[in-house]
């Protein structure tokens, strides 16, 4: 997301930066996942062979960030020259799929109260995932879910009404103080902070 928006912001980024990035994050999705339709559902573990096995294995929070990514790498390639165009193509094949596949995976471990499958740890984090992901992607639902509508309910209902920390949200599991994390991503979930990418996911801008 920063040299995205670097990039936006007029700041030179090699177009290479951003295919090297894609072939990083192609690298660090799982295999194969749950079937879901034509969707292998594949995510993302936050690094592959992690020491800590929770963290070596798939989540809610770290496939939004895949998900995420490759949105971005995926608009960055189809508008730069520097690609000719069947090597445009191949990545361009190989992101839609692994994109479909991540949305996939959200789908077939689909909560909007927990981070699966790490129950309330950084379940903020997640919420704002899933927000970056629905939005960047153009998508106003995942599978069967209306991911905007079901975590707006879920946040409006958690959201702390009275004593000291009235107005906030403490709805998982993080550090420091969990309402200083958890608030601010609560907030940018409810107002769709995020900005779709210029192309989205099976979108492409159409030949001169």
């Amino acid at each position: 997301m920063g040299l995205h928006t670097a990039r936006r912001m007029g700041i030179p980024v090699r177009n290479e930066v951003f295919v090297r990035a894609a072939e990083y994050l192609l690298g660090e999705q799982e295999a194969a996942g749950p079937a879901s339709g034509s969707a292998r559902a594949p995510g993302w573990p936050y690094m592959k062979g992690n020491l800590n096995p929770e963290r070596a294995k798939a989540s809610g929070a770290m496939t939004c960030a895949g998900i995420c990514g490759l949105l971005i790498c995926r608009d960055e390639c189809l508008q730069t020259r520097a690609l000719d165009k069947a090597k445009k193509e191949k990545i361009l094949a190989r992101l839609d799929q692994a994109i479909y596949d991540g949305l996939a995976w959200l789908d077939a471990h689909w909560s909007v109260s927990e981070n699966p499958p790490l129950k309330t740890a950084e379940l903020g984090y997640y919420l704002y995932g899933l927000e970056r992901a629905g939005m960047m992607a153009g998508v106003q639902r995942i599978g069967t879910h209306d991911w905007y509508e079901e975590g707006a309910k879920f946040l409006t209902g958690k959201i702390a009404k009275d004593g000291a920390d009235k107005g906030s949200w403490s709805i998982g599991k993080t550090y420091p103080k969990t309402e200083i994390q958890e608030t601010p991503y609560a907030l940018l979930f409810l107002r769709k902070a995020s900005i779709r990418v210029a192309y989205a996911v099976g979108e492409a801008p159409k030949e001169p």
